[in-house]
């Protein structure tokens, strides 16, 4: 199986590149397995948020951490016990 190819993110307030790394809003739209399917708020673009945590619903905005993006979605980390830095 061929492996995905990797797509930069860009951000609509810096017109840049989002780096791997950055705080990113995102509103979680469907549970799947092993996650939640996401919209991107910088971007509008799908992601997916690997979590089990039960404290999570539908609808909800949270704080995650990108990490990449494929031609198909952007991948997103969750973040514990973080203060977000501004």
């Amino acid at each position: 199986m061929a492996q995905p190819r990797l797509a930069l993110a860009y951000s609509r307030a810096t017109g840049g590149p989002i780096a791997p790394g950055t705080w990113v809003a995102c509103r979680l739209v469907v549970q799947e397995p092993g996650g939640f399917n996401t919209v991107m708020l910088s971007d509008g673009s799908s992601g997916f948020l690997p979590t089990n945590m039960p404290v999570f619903a539908i609808g909800d905005i949270v704080w995650v951490q990108f990490v990449c993006r494929t031609s198909r979605r952007t991948l997103l980390a969750p973040i514990w016990n973080a203060e977000r830095q501004t």
